[in-house]
């Protein structure tokens, strides 16, 4: 495994998802995960429950996965990319997370702010990133787990889908 990691540090984003579709797609995703955990220097964790990522800043913890398809690897790949590359390089956790914390929608609010300019920087020191996390983000619509807003939401929800779907949609062009 070690010869897997040394070589596979070398290789771009892009590489990788290539070598893990043509090599590794038999092989447990979590394998794949560690990889690219290695290449943004985080410590990667599994958490049953999880329908998408999270950081503390130093670890990104990510849905249990087994064996995957294409489509599990390309959305992995997505939000490593976005909780490594937005969230672990320029969150300050420290700085106004019990005040967040204690208020849902004013954190929700935070995150989503957060989200779409942490990825606008993020795409000018790595543009790879975009394709990536584009790519996530429509798995995760066809999933259902990102849904555009609708009539049957709740008005917080509602809130909070229009703001990400349109910020996203105009800042990031996703």
């Amino acid at each position: 495994m070690n010869s897997i990691l040394i070589k596979s540090t070398a290789l771009s984003n892009r590489a990788l998802v290539a070598k893990a579709k043509g090599e590794i797609k038999a092989r447990s995703l979590v394998i794949f995960a560690k990889m690219i955990g290695a290449r943004w220097d985080v410590l990667i964790e599994f958490k049953a429950g999880m329908q998408s990522a999270a950081t503390n800043g130093k670890t990104i913890y990510l849905p249990q996965l087994d064996v995957g398809n294409d489509e599990d690897i390309e959305l992995m790949e997505g939000l490593l990319d976005h909780e490594a590359g937005v969230h672990c390089r320029s969150t300050d956790f420290d700085v106004g997370q019990k005040t967040l914390n204690s208020n849902r929608l004013l954190g929700t609010i935070a995150n989503v702010l957060e989200d779409v300019w942490g990825e606008r920087e993020l795409y000018r020191v790595k543009p790879g990133c975009w394709r990536s996390i584009s790519r996530a983000l429509d798995i995760m619509k066809d999933r259902g787990l990102f849904p555009a807003p609708t009539a049957t939401m709740e008005p917080v929800s509602i809130l909070i889908s229009m703001l990400l779907c349109g910020l996203r949609s105009g800042h990031l062009a996703q």
